[in-house]
């Protein structure tokens, strides 16, 4: 990866989060995620025991500004006097004030523009680096509610979408010895806009931060589907790979090597089928230049079957909750313990799916999911609920009143930034049978943007629902793409007649 020109002072590079068609600049294409493990180590354990992860999680060097105007032209050469742990939430810490907003944004309505007193926090840690001919890739899980990245005062790049993990190769700014590494978070950015989830509004870098050491050649990405048939097929992209398929007793299945870029297919016998009650996983080992990635498998279907949804041939019933990343100690950090214990919860009280209100989790809540047995209704970071307070008066005499929630999915300078929001929504968490439904988001409308990004998301998963509430529409955009359209707040009448039908 090249080289972004250095030029000028480090907050002269802060001219990203106000621009839709800017949303990440030097990061790495979005794949599945997945954490590789050296030769010889289980890949199936936590990222943390891989010889290949150093997690950068701990105490940081921090410095908080009430406005990014009172920024230093170098704040990364200044001096920082603070601590914070990562992840958290700056608000938690005893910097600003926590806020609670339900459908009003939480700034004036202006898009793509902030508030030039737009909180900013600065982080700064040390990383020890020694070049041994492999490239360091540094991953962020979760920041809220964009990122400026700078190593040894070189600018990196720059990245959005709060719920999304982005990576970034910073190999080619590192030198030989300690390197300085400083991140620039904004309490707003134009993605503010897409955030308007109902929630308590916090701040900082809130999920693991991690550096990865892996060859220059490498698997990139890989894609896993499998059906209550048997039939197995996953597609590679980056090097040639060794694959090995066995059941959950141990046993092979199967041992195959695939080109780059090859799909391969294969039927198994005598499957055991993944659902919600009995969660049977296959580990898959992917093995490609000295290093092992673990996958679990899990073989299901579901589809519409005369406007049933059919779950590996039967209908199902679903129990289900959503749920937020949210709690009174931690803010939006959910630690592997906090999940396992939500989902133990859960599993108690016959709680059988979860939709995972409004925006993506961790990447380990999926595989929690998958090892405990949920149906998944996975949601993109999105959700314009605010857009009603600009459309209508105080007496919501507007025409189509609540209809104006669809301002920013029928405005086109906002297009791309929504299609980026489903894109990652897919390609991060794809491989995850417990996923059984995409949503495109929460609260925002119906128009041609939302009608694209469904348009997005079929072309990429025709093995999953796609549902969304797209009773909101001002301009008559079609809605016949969906698979599931759920209603906001049903009346008694409405739920009846439903039941009816």
């Amino acid at each position: 990866m090249k080289k972004i020109a250095s030029a000028g002072s480090a907050k002269a590079k802060m001219i990203y989060h106000e621009d839709p068609e800017a949303l990440h600049i030097g990061t790495i294409p979005d794949h599945a995620w997945f954490a590789p493990f050296g030769s010889g180590e289980n890949p199936f354990g936590a990222k943390d025991n891989s010889s290949r992860v150093e997690m950068l999680n701990g105490e940081w060097d921090f410095k908080y500004y009430d406005s990014i105007i009172d920024m230093e032209d170098n704040f990364t050469e200044t001096g920082f006097s603070a601590k914070i742990p990562v992840p958290a939430n700056w608000q938690l810490h005893g910097y600003d004030k926590a806020q609670y907003t339900n459908v009003s944004y939480p700034i004036p309505y202006d898009p793509p523009y902030v508030p030039d007193d737009n909180p900013v926090g600065v982080y700064r840690r040390s990383y020890e680096y020694k070049p041994d001919g492999m490239r360091r890739i540094m991953t962020f899980e979760g920041v809220d509610s964009c990122l400026y990245l700078y190593i040894n005062s070189e600018f990196v790049g720059y990245t959005q979408v709060s719920h999304a993990f982005s990576e970034f190769d910073v190999t080619d700014y590192l030198t030989d010895g300690e390197n300085t590494i400083v991140c620039a978070v904004l309490k707003w950015c134009d993605g503010t806009y897409l955030e308007d989830q109902d929630k308590i509004r916090l701040s900082g870098i809130f999920r693991d931060v991690y550096m990865v050491s892996r060859p220059k050649k490498r698997i990139e990405d890989y894609r896993i589907t499998a059906d209550m048939d048997g039939n197995f097929a996953i597609t590679l992209k980056g090097s040639d790979t060794k694959i090995t398929l066995s059941d959950s007793d141990g046993k092979e299945v199967f041992t195959a090597e695939i080109s780059d870029g090859e799909k391969f297919e294969c039927k198994v016998p005598n499957v055991k089928l993944w659902s919600a009650e009995i969660p049977n996983l296959y580990n898959l080992v992917i093995k490609a230049n000295g290093e092992n990635i673990g996958e679990k498998v899990g073989f299901r279907s579901i589809y519409i079957e005369n406007g049933v949804a059919m779950f590996n041939g039967k209908a199902i019933k679903i129990h289900g909750v959503n749920r937020h990343d949210s709690y009174p100690d931690t803010g939006y950090y959910a630690s592997e313990a906090k999940i396992r214990k939500d989902l133990e919860l859960m599993k108690k009280h016959n709680v059988n799916a979860i939709r995972t209100s409004h925006y993506p989790n961790a990447p380990l809540f999926y595989r929690l999911c998958d090892e405990y047995g949920f149906y998944v209704i996975a949601e993109a970071d999105m959700e314009t609920h605010g857009c009603v307070m600009v459309y209508n008066d105080f007496r919501w005499s507007a025409p189509n009143a609540y209809c104006g929630i669809s301002l920013l999915a029928m405005d086109r300078s906002y297009k791309n930034a929504i299609l980026d929001r489903e894109q990652k929504l897919v390609s991060q968490h794809f491989n995850h049978p417990a996923i059984i439904i995409w949503s495109l988001g929460n609260e925002s409308g119906w128009g041609e943007n939302m009608l694209e990004g469904a348009k997005l998301i079929k072309a990429n998963d025709r093995t999953r629902l796609l549902h969304y509430e797209n009773t909101h529409n001002l301009d008559g955009t079609p809605t016949d793409i969906l698979d599931i359209v759920s209603k906001m707040y049903a009346s008694p009448d409405f739920d009846v007649n439903i039941n009816l039908m």
